[in-house]
């Protein structure tokens, strides 16, 4: 029996020291522990209403406090894995000073935690909101030759709200754009910056669009010669024979156009044009597209080609007159912009207004060509006139839409230019030109 007792005795010793070993054991693996993190940011809970009460927090304010966790080291370590989130709740939020108690957002169970400072001081002011208009700067240069022919952004304008302090300083909203580089039409993106008037960015600030998109197109600029372009002949004259009063034009469009002009030609210069004068404007050829610095250029001949008492006079087409009937009365024509007229005589005394253009057009031929025929008192010969001939619309029907409204001359008018000098010792015969048959 004694020996039982003292086996039992035992045992109950052995469990004791096992539970005491245990404990000992436990307290020195997950001891006591405390840890103390400094400047943790406190957000305010409520900001919405804040802004819902037209109030922002005035800018420089440290929102920080210091908090000190006491527990277990294991719920300490995971404490500070879930992390700590300070907040701050402003109740009746009002122009000024505003104090509001500091909560921990989630605590884990086992820990406590110390705050400090528990109670913090918020100072807030009035919330502005300005509608704003963007402008644009540019960064870096185009390589040679390049320039921006026009740029836009997404928004004109944005909207920018915060602090009154804050929205006072600024002085202009910009997005910026990198040029250097670029060769071809593009869109970036760009932040929306608020400048001060020093051009420093101002922080802070709530901008409606941060990123507004860019669009730019650019244009390429260059000179290249400028080509002569002659009319075959027997006379010997070439490029050569003429001098220009200037060599070359600038042209200007989308690179991949101007890429690919090596030259601008002229118009072709005729032999008739030159015959009796030693300069000349000649209209360039540009291509579509294209803009030049000049639309013509002025050629001058270095020996001027015989005349042979040549003459020459420019008309435009309302110089034309136009014999009419019933019939005819609404005939659309297509324009003329310029007719040449050369012709040989010995006299001096001839003049432009000696010689009258007209077209009758009181029989019209199938083809809907008419002759443009000439009449004088003058004594002329080898008369040439370009275009000889001009195009009548038959079909016309409503002169309005078609073309410009031809008025219909008065009746004696036309039968006095028809039978004009009759009596005089000159032939005034109406003729058709001879450039027909050339």
């Amino acid at each position: 029996m004694n020996e039982r007792s003292s086996i039992l005795k035992i045992k109950i010793a052995c469990v004791v020291v096992a539970f005491f070993a245990w404990i000992y054991v436990m307290s020195d693996s997950n001891p006591l522990d405390n840890r103390q993190i400094n400047n943790v940011n406190v957000n305010i809970s409520n900001l919405d209403t804040i802004v819902e009460n037209n109030l922002a927090v005035s800018p420089g304010q440290m929102l920080q406090a210091n908090v000190k966790i006491i527990g277990r080291r294991s719920e300490v370590s995971q404490s500070l894995k879930n992390g700590i989130e300070l907040h701050m709740k402003i109740d009746d939020p009002k122009i000024g000073v505003n104090s509001a108690q500091v909560y921990i957002a989630s605590q884990y169970e086992g820990v406590n935690y110390e705050i400090h400072p528990s109670v913090m001081e918020v100072n807030l002011e009035e919330n502005v909101v300005k509608y704003e208009k963007v402008g644009i700067k540019t960064i870096g240069n185009l390589p040679s030759g390049y320039y921006v022919d026009s740029i836009d952004i997404s928004a004109n304008n944005v909207y920018i709200s915060g602090p009154k302090s804050l929205t006072d300083k600024a002085d202009k909203v910009q997005v910026q754009v990198e040029l250097q580089g670029e060769k071809s039409d593009f869109i970036k993106w760009s932040k929306v910056l608020i400048l001060d008037t020093n051009g420093n960015q101002i922080n802070g600030l709530t901008v409606d669009k941060d990123k507004l998109a860019i669009t730019a197109k650019l244009k390429k600029e260059k000179e290249v010669p400028i080509s002569l372009t002659i009319e075959k002949n027997d006379l010997g004259v070439n490029k050569d024979s003429f001098t220009l009063d200037k060599s070359e034009v600038k042209i200007k469009g989308s690179p991949s156009t101007i890429d690919k002009i090596e030259t601008i030609s002229t118009q072709e210069v005729t032999m008739m044009q030159l015959r009796g004068s030693s300069s000349r404007d000649v209209t360039l050829i540009v291509p579509k597209g294209v803009q030049v610095d000049t639309g013509k250029v002025t050629i001058n001949l270095k020996k001027s080609l015989p005349i042979d008492g040549l003459v020459q006079f420019d008309y435009s087409g309302q110089d034309v007159q136009l014999l009419k009937d019933d019939t005819s009365i609404n005939a659309i024509l297509e324009p003329i912009s310029n007719i040449v007229v050369t012709f040989n005589t010995n006299s001096l005394s001839v003049s432009k207004n000696d010689i009258t253009l007209y077209a009758d057009l009181r029989h019209i031929p199938e083809d809907g060509y008419v002759n443009i025929e000439y009449k004088t008192t003058k004594n002329i010969s080898d008369v040439l006139i370009y275009p000889s001939k001009i195009k009548v619309d038959k079909n016309f029907q409503d002169n309005e839409a078609q073309g410009e409204k031809i008025t219909k001359p008065d009746k004696s008018d036309i039968e006095k230019d028809v039978n004009n000098d009759a009596n005089t010792s000159l032939d005034t015969t109406e003729k058709t030109s001879d450039t027909d048959n050339k």
